[in-house]
């Protein structure tokens, strides 16, 4: 499996809305994330991360945590996806009815599919994989919680012909106390729902990386974890 991009910090989303942080450990897992994040502004605000440094891809796979707010409640929010970001044009997962409901979404607020039922735990921890299959003009979107598929959609991505693959993570999360928090964010080639997830580490040397113990670079584990310092 190749990793094309992961991040896990606000160094990694540069672009777009500015982010809220959040180091109370609640709203992340601080075995493996230093913090949780949301982008300021609340639903149509969307951080951005780096670029995928191979450029835009028309298929992938995006996991990440998320914490589950109440933001929005009863007409929910958007959450995270993938986006061509000159174009400005992607998708999203958000919630809908009580902010337990999976939806997939087009940046413009389109509700492309829902899922029958209510899979996210509110104020809980929830793992998310995003895979989408090429080529946008006819991809099929496959949305997991907890590694169950809930979602499945087929249509065209390209918005109107002005885009053919996603090259940036993107997310929301909605404003305020009640806002979900997202962190630990993989895009890959392959499933990564067997990866544990992005563990983001601090060096511990006196400014020599060898006295970190890999931290400063990510790297997939036997162990199904993916190790970085979120850089």
């Amino acid at each position: 499996m190749s990793i094309l991009w992961c991040g896990g910090e606000d160094i990694d989303f540069p672009n777009g809305a500015p982010l809220n942080i959040n180091t109370g450990g609640a709203v992340y897992r601080p075995t493996y994330a230093r913090c949780g994040m949301h982008a300021t502004g609340g639903d149509g605000y969307m951080a951005i991360g780096n670029a995928f440094s191979g450029g835009a891809v028309s298929s992938c796979w995006l996991a990440f945590q998320n914490y589950a707010g109440t933001w929005g409640t009863p007409g929910g929010t958007f959450q995270a996806g993938l986006c061509n970001q000159s174009a400005y044009k992607g998708i999203t997962i958000g919630t809908s009815v009580n902010g337990a409901k999976i939806q997939l979404y087009k940046i413009d607020g389109t509700s492309l599919a829902a899922e029958v039922g209510y899979s996210l735990v509110v104020t809980a921890m929830n793992r998310i994989d995003i895979q989408v299959i090429g080529p946008l003009s006819s991809a099929t979107v496959n949305v997991y919680v907890a590694g169950v598929i809930k979602i499945t959609w087929t249509g065209d991505l390209t918005f109107g012909s002005t885009i053919t693959g996603f090259d940036s993570v993107w997310f929301s999360g909605g404003y305020g106390g009640s806002a979900s928090w997202l962190s630990e964010f993989i895009v890959a080639d392959e499933d990564p729902r067997a990866f544990n997830g992005l563990a983001t580490m601090a060096l511990t040397g006196a400014g020599r990386r060898r006295s970190a113990n890999s931290a400063g670079r990510r790297q997939p584990t036997g162990g199904g974890q993916l190790l970085g310092n979120g850089r």
